[in-house]
């Protein structure tokens, strides 16, 4: 997968750290963060998904995550997430997100070149 690593690491962590305070606002002491990964080779992607049992995001407050200024933070800047979206377009990626009561699940989405699926199907 080409990409510059730090931006790509950028959107992990952000990802992450507002799983952990999801977490964190439903019990300090309790909660889970799953991270899986997986290669569609047909697609040529590769796709990361990260989820959270925290309390889940809001209907009416979903469609708006994506928006520069919009948080629901008490001290959010509301760039995270549009950081994070712009960064996988640069790279031609996707994010997406699915949410219900319970926890949210974040879909991170990049494509393989000739040259990576190579590599993957040989490794």
């Amino acid at each position: 997968i080409p990409m510059d690593v730090g931006q790509i690491q950028q959107v992990f962590l952000n990802i992450i750290n507002n799983a952990a305070e999801a977490i964190n606002a439903v019990s300090p002491s309790q909660g889970t963060i799953a991270i899986a990964a997986s290669y569609a080779k047909r697609e040529k992607l590769v796709e990361v998904k990260i989820s959270d049992s925290g309390p889940g995001i809001a209907p009416d407050i979903l469609p708006k995550i994506f928006e520069p200024h919009f948080t629901t933070k008490k001290n959010g800047h509301g760039f995270g997430l549009v950081i994070c979206e712009r960064i996988l377009k640069n790279h031609k990626g996707h994010i997406s997100v699915e949410s219900s009561p319970g926890g949210t699940t974040f879909t991170v989405t990049l494509p393989v070149t000739q040259q990576g699926a190579v590599e993957a199907q040989t490794a």
